[in-house]
């Protein structure tokens, strides 16, 4: 681990997560009527803090509360091929969640690194399993059986992994988008 997560890991402990917003539909309603995900699909994948506030409860314990943004959207191939030979792709479902995750402060408030390195890792680590339950399970009421967010990985950015080929090499292919393919 970098130093600065290290340090993050310390600052505060998981108080709850919640579902603060949420969003879902076909791009074509005329879709209804589709059961499972077609053949070749692909899911583009959306994960971002977006912010953190800090504040005293009534007992005077320090909290943190950190927002984070995730979606999905499954894109459908063509049979059209556009101008520079790429098979187009259209939107099939936007799948998109707001959680509000709160933790209790440890110690002194630390500074906006350390805040900011916290909420990128550890606690997108603590929401990620809220993101990918809330998917499946919209999905599945969708119609859309067989989405599976992937595992959250942590990466550290550290001189060793830069120049490592196999890190390279696997960080180039987790980059990738995610051909879907229906369970049989």
């Amino acid at each position: 681990m970098t130093q600065e997560v290290e340090r993050a890991v310390d600052i505060a402990a998981i108080v709850d997560v919640k579902l603060n917003s949420s969003f879902a539909q076909f791009a074509d309603p005329d879709v209804i009527h589709l059961t499972g995900i077609p053949e070749n699909s692909t899911m583009q994948f959306k994960k971002i803090m977006r912010d953190y506030t800090i504040g005293d409860d009534d007992f005077g314990d320090l909290h943190l509360f950190i927002r984070y943004d995730f979606g999905v959207r499954i894109m459908v191939q063509e049979d059209v091929i556009d101008g520079d030979g790429n098979i187009e792709q259209k939107e099939l479902a936007t799948i998109e969640a707001c959680f509000l995750a709160r933790y209790l402060m440890q110690g002194a408030e630390p500074d906006q690194k350390t805040i900011e390195n916290f909420a990128t890792s550890v606690g997108m680590f603590n929401v990620w399993p809220y993101w990918r339950e809330y998917a499946s399970d919209v999905s599945r009421r969708m119609g859309l059986d067989g989405i599976v967010i992937p595992l959250f990985k942590l990466r550290f950015n550290n001189n060793k992994q830069k120049n490592n080929p196999i890190a390279k090499k696997r960080l180039a292919k987790s980059t990738k988008k995610t051909i879907v393919k229906p369970a049989k």
